[in-house]
């Protein structure tokens, strides 16, 4: 139920954002889980390990016979719930593992060892109330259980808890509260009966094992004597119990037929083929191939050795299954193709802005210069001041582009500022052409203007036609006209000074397209 969505709430939020302790600086290691909420994160280790990174293996004790522990909780654990969680070894087929009480014992539960089964029992029940009946626990092997209760319901989880190694049961009736006592409610082992003052029983006594990793309601509680005190509770009273889980060599004096071999099991032996090996009908012991379980996980490749399996992991997962995320696992990782890959289009887009900038500064200079000229002219023209005609002139400020035909007409047909521009494409290599042919192009170029607005002196530098002769005036000599100055020259009449122009101008200057064209028509 998302308590921030749809109703009255207070310092809270819509959704359930997932635990990530790696991007809050927490490591949890290769035998940790991150638990609990954005805030409170905390590393949850898999059973038999500690430490900061769940990277401290945690210290086992042995019990012997008699023997048992009581314990007393600094915390209270919930009355409606209860965990218990440890790793333990035996060969025994009958004991008790860990009890929790009320006080005077009026309400128990407990697990324990019954005919080689591991069991869950309430209040002293004989049969207990849940055990795992297909799956025998009693082979000296170390097993990880975890027992459960929730009301009246109880889980049993062994190991990996698949199949047979996963039980529950939900009773809808019964007493569901249980009040652990704080002081004497936890008992480790058998559970004692004083019978007097240095007398004592002890029932279903849990002996030649081994317990490690003891956990009430997810506490790390004390095993002694490794360890008599935790922040969770500490050892009141104690009896029949050594540090650590150790067992003298059990294959010294012992010899097996071929093609077997003595394997030792802590405390015990037995003739086989060892690990990863197996014993065939025609009486050889052959390499077990793990692989076929497919054991890898997150598409991990598996390698079957003698004896055994590896898995190679992929990037990102570790561990001996594939099934732990790499440190520092925040983000996700790129192949070294896909970062080349990324570079090069990132250079390639790099690359092409800069030529796309560099082309619109090339074209604004282009139209800044044009512009200049194109102003240079307008002057020219109002204050009839001219350039040499000696000056070569710019390809930018004369030449024109050809302008696309519309409907298979030229395109100066239907363009109504044909006359504003200038025709005629002067080649850099007049420069070389004759003073005289240049003399004979301006005097054909000249202008005879009139002021607008009467009785405004004429400038020095003007061009006269007199008595069939052409002649300069003081001043620079004109520069090259556009249409309107040939049209006007000879009193208006276009059709003697363009044919001349076309005649004369013939060598050093070269026509831009259209201006045949325009000529032809002006004669028409």
């Amino acid at each position: 139920m998302d308590l921030g969505s749809g109703v009255l709430s207070r310092a809270s939020s819509p959704g359930c954002p997932a635990s990530d302790c790696l991007s809050s600086g927490l490591y949890c290691g290769l035998h940790g889980r991150c638990q609990g909420s954005p805030g409170s994160l905390r590393c949850d280790c898999q059973l038999g390990w500690g430490g900061a990174s769940c990277a401290t293996p945690t210290t086992p004790t042995t019990f012997l016979l008699n023997s048992y522990v009581k314990l007393a909780l600094s915390f209270t654990p919930l009355g409606y719930t209860t965990s218990i969680s440890l790793r333990f070894r035996t060969w025994k087929r009958r004991g008790q593992l860990v009890a929790v009480a009320s006080q005077e014992s009026r309400d128990s539960w407990s697990v324990e060892v019954v005919g080689g089964r591991v069991c869950g029992a309430a209040c002293n029940l004989d049969p207990p109330l849940l055990c795992l009946s297909r799956a025998s626990l009693t082979d000296g092997h170390w097993h990880s259980l975890t027992a459960a209760r929730y009301g009246s319901a109880t889980f049993l989880t062994v190991d990996d808890g698949d199949g047979d190694l996963y039980n529950a049961s939900v009773v809808l009736e019964g007493r569901q509260l249980l009040e652990v006592d704080g002081q004497e409610g936890v008992h480790v082992g058998g559970t004692p009966e004083y019978a007097g003052v240095t007398v004592y029983n002890i029932h279903r006594d849990y002996h030649d094992g081994c317990m490690d990793d003891l956990r009430i309601s997810g506490h790390g509680v004390p095993l002694p004597p490794a360890v008599n005190s935790t922040a969770w509770g500490q050892a009141s009273v104690l009896k029949g119990v050594e540090q650590g889980c150790g067992a003298p060599p059990a294959c010294a004096n012992v010899s097996c037929r071929d093609p077997l071999s003595c394997v030792d099991t802590w405390r015990s032996y037995h003739c086989g083929c060892g690990e990863g090996r197996m014993l065939t009908t025609s009486q050889t012991c052959d390499d077990v191939d793990e692989c076929v379980w497919q054991p890898c996980l997150n598409s991990g490749s598996c390698f079957n050795t003698q004896p055994g399996y590896v898995c190679s992991c992929p990037a990102g997962f570790n561990g001996q299954h594939c099934h732990l995320p790499d440190v520092g696992e925040t983000s996700l990782k790129l192949s070294l193709a896909a970062l080349v890959a990324i570079v090069v289009w990132c250079t390639f887009l790099l690359l092409l802005i800069c030529a796309f900038l560099l082309h619109q500064h090339h074209r604004r200079s282009a139209l800044r210069r044009g512009g200049t000229g194109d102003k240079n002219h307008t002057v020219t023209c109002k204050e009839k001041v001219s350039p040499p005609c000696s000056h070569t002139p710019n390809l930018l400020e004369l030449q024109l582009l050809k302008l696309p035909k519309a409907n298979g007409q030229p395109a100066w047909a239907k363009n109504p500022n044909i006359a504003d521009v200038d025709v005629l494409q002067v080649d850099a290599a007049s420069e070389t052409s004759s003073m005289e042919e240049q003399k004979r192009c301006g005097a054909l170029a000249a202008t005879s203007d009139v002021e607008h607005g009467g009785g405004k002196e004429r400038p020095a530098l003007e061009t006269k036609k007199q008595n069939g002769t052409i002649k300069e005036g003081v001043g620079n000599p004109p520069a090259g006209d556009d249409l309107r100055n040939y049209a006007y020259e000879g009193d208006g009449s276009s059709p003697g000074s363009l044919s001349s122009c076309l005649e004369s101008c013939s060598g050093s200057a070269k026509f831009l397209g259209g201006f045949r064209e325009v000529a032809h028509m002006l004669e028409s």
